[in-house]
């Protein structure tokens, strides 16, 4: 009897579970069917087509900015300020004298050299009426004619050293820092302040490495300063190495008329690298990026005609505004995604858009 009930709830247990099976497949079958009736997933972006171009790599290298006309100012004489006149700060036109210093002394010996010259220029003319009619000697007169050769020459001594207690300017430019003053005594040699020139254009010099430094005078090179970039030309170079770091100095030209940059500036040249490679030129936001790397869609043909998205990996060579250069190490004729391209995966199917 027992055996019996035992086999009774055993064929209801099945058969309870069977039921529920069934119910439960049908309700799977049933989902599935709903889930096809949806048209398969897919997404709408842009697309361009990829084009091999050769590249050349850049470096990117520190500079600073040197007007081509800077000097400072130094006196070759010591004494007391006797007249300053230019402030710092301000322009100043070429030939102005810039610091004047006393010159009494030296003005007080010209004096008296000056009535030596006179009577010395005297005893010469006398002396030449007199050799005329023959009333002298032809060796006084010579020996007048050296006495005023001499004091002359003590003169344009005097005049010299007068010279040297004045500061010129050299070229026009603009005055430097400086806190001189009248009453105010200086040494021999010392640096009074400094004058810069013109400095449109102003030059940029960069030490170049040895592995790039096969740029002749007259190229083309681009200079960035605070995200602007300027063109300038090679105007000079350097025959020698540097023999601390092997690198050659170059001189780079370029336009200032605004006045933007100052000598000094610290600035970034672009250099190109001697080699080139293949490369591609692809929108920026073509470019997706992730833990692993770089990497793009390629929009490949599937056996309907459709679209697929199938990832790419990429290098990335450099970046250039909107767009960004890629290795091309890889070759499909194949277009690849660019704006809506962060909506893919591999796989989707993938509608082109109409580009305006």
């Amino acid at each position: 009897m027992s055996l019996f009930r035992w086999c009774v709830a055993i064929v209801i247990c099945v058969a309870v579970f069977v039921s529920l099976s069934f119910i439960k497949y049908n309700q799977v079958m049933a989902a599935i069917a709903f889930g096809e009736s949806f048209p398969e997933p897919s997404e709408t972006v842009h697309a361009q087509s990829l084009t091999t171009t050769q590249w050349r790599t850049m470096s990117s290298l520190s500079a600073e900015t040197v007007a081509p006309q800077l000097i400072s100012l130094t006196n070759q004489q010591s004494g007391i300020i006797t007249a300053v006149n230019g402030e710092a700060g301000q322009a100043i036109a070429k030939g102005s004298v810039f610091v004047q210093i006393d010159i009494s002394e030296e003005s007080a010996q010209l004096a008296a050299i000056a009535a030596q010259i006179a009577l010395a220029q005297l005893d010469v003319d006398r002396l030449g009426r007199l050799i005329k009619v023959n009333a002298s000697s032809k060796e006084q007169y010579d020996r007048a004619l050296a006495q005023l050769d001499v004091v002359n020459a003590q003169a344009d001594a005097i005049k010299a050293n007068i010279a040297k207690k004045q500061v010129m300017i050299p070229f026009p430019g603009v005055l430097g820092l400086h806190s001189l003053e009248v009453g105010q005594y200086i040494e021999a040699n010392s640096e009074l302040t400094s004058l810069m020139g013109d400095i449109d254009p102003i030059w940029v010099e960069v030490d170049v490495p040895q592995a790039l430094s096969a740029i002749d005078v007259g190229r083309m090179l681009a200079v960035n300063y605070q995200g602007r970039k300027i063109n300038g030309s090679i105007i000079a170079k350097s025959q020698v190495l540097n023999p601390v770091n092997r690198s050659v100095k170059i001189r780079i030209a370029i336009d200032n008329s605004d006045k933007a940059l100052s000598p000094g500036s610290f600035v970034q040249v672009e250099i190109p690298s001697l080699s080139q490679q293949s490369a591609y030129v692809v929108a920026d936001t073509a470019v997706r990026y992730s833990p692993l790397g770089s990497f793009v869609y390629v929009l490949k043909l599937d056996d309907n005609n459709q679209y697929r998205a199938v990832r790419q990996e990429v290098t990335v060579l450099a970046k250039q505004g909107n767009d960004v250069i890629i290795a091309a190490d890889f070759v499909t004729d194949s277009p690849i995604a660019t704006l809506g391209a962060f909506k893919l995966r591999e796989g989707l199917w993938v509608k082109i858009a109409e580009q305006q």
